[in-house]
């Protein structure tokens, strides 16, 4: 049995035979038909389908019921959103699924069913609405952090993907696709819904998307570039054999408000019980706010099978850990006392 097509159009919806999807001609017979949304505020937007109907996405948010009644097919209620999603990229839901996942004009992050609005990751969100204006930059080579300002609040393309009930994803370009021309993002920022913890990864693409095949691994997240043909898989296993560069900031670390710290000793603990083919940079600060010059601390030659251990003398008002490369870690233990009065 075909799907009925539905078509939304300003404030009323049409959907068509069961029999013929392009047939939209009203009859009992072929179940096509149509009406006006009594409770939709302005006009629909953007239309997904449900287990049980249907969402229209206009000023406010309208769930449509199948009844199984053939003269009134589906029962409208509305009720009111944070805003209207971002675009027609920025709604997810797969099909029949009663969970769909929405960035809202004002960049809050939905996840939106029956029984309401409910906002994911307020971090990452307020990350997007700062994105409008500026975009931070880290450069791998000197160890250096940078804000490109956008006064003109051009970086609007986002999108968002979900992977099961484990990673939300949101893609984030620098500038608006041209006519007819896929967009193409340059980061993916993926939010693990479990363990609450975020994570960046820089690669271009223009889709992401879920992987079914035992190439790539099954359930396993895909960077599609349509414009170039590379489709690049993130595999989640330390011990394959691609080479990987990750990028780890952890802090700011102080130990008491109105005293300097010292860092006198770091240990990176691995996970998989090996050494981290891994780098430790330290980046103090001396006004609590804007980092000085990376510090690269002395390893000790004859640290353990599964422990790095480093050395230093670093001061600053507080201090952060940059961890550089390939690593699975489980432990990081910092040993520090209070220098003088900041």
């Amino acid at each position: 049995m075909k799907r009925n097509s539905l078509t939304g159009k300003d404030t009323s919806v049409v959907w068509s035979s069961l029999l013929d999807e392009t047939d939209f001609a009203p009859s009992l017979v072929t179940g096509a038909g149509g009406g006006a949304v009594e409770t939709i505020e302005g006009t629909g937007k953007y239309l997904l389908g449900t287990s049980y109907g249907f969402r229209i996405y206009a000023d406010n948010l309208v769930e449509a019921a199948y009844t199984g009644n053939p003269r009134y097919p589906f029962r409208f209620s509305g009720r009111d959103l944070d805003s209207i999603p971002l675009s027609r990229e920025a709604i997810y839901g797969q099909r029949d699924s009663d969970t769909h996942l929405m960035i809202s004009k004002n960049r809050g992050i939905l996840g939106i069913t029956q029984q309401g609005a409910d906002r994911l990751a307020p971090e990452l969100a307020e990350f997007l609405e700062r994105f409008r204006s500026g975009k931070d930059t880290f450069d791998a080579g000197t160890n250096t952090f940078s804000v490109t300002s956008n006064a003109f609040e051009t970086n609007t393309a986002v999108s968002i993907y979900a992977l099961g009930n484990k990673y939300i994803c949101v893609s984030t370009g620098d500038t608006p696709a041209a006519y007819a021309s896929p967009q193409l993002y340059t980061e993916c920022y993926v939010f693990d819904i479990s363990l609450n913890r975020y994570g960046k990864i820089k690669v271009q693409h223009t889709h992401v998307m879920e992987s079914r095949g035992a190439s790539a691994g099954f359930n396993t997240l895909v960077f599609v570039d349509t414009s170039s043909g590379i489709t690049q898989a993130l595999i989640l296993d330390k011990d394959s054999a691609t080479t990987h560069l990750g990028v780890l900031l952890l802090g700011r670390f102080q130990g008491v408000r109105s005293r300097r710290i010292i860092l006198e000793e770091v240990e990176l603990e691995s996970a998989g019980g090996s050494k981290e083919a891994c780098s430790l940079h330290i980046l103090p600060s001396e006004d609590g706010k804007n980092f000085s010059s990376a510090v690269t601390p002395y390893e000790k030659a004859m640290s353990s099978k599964e422990v790095k251990q480093y050395f230093t003398h670093t001061e600053g008002k507080n201090i952060c850990l940059l961890i550089k490369g390939q690593f699975d870690l489980s432990t990081v233990q910092i040993n520090f006392h209070l220098g003088g009065h900041s």
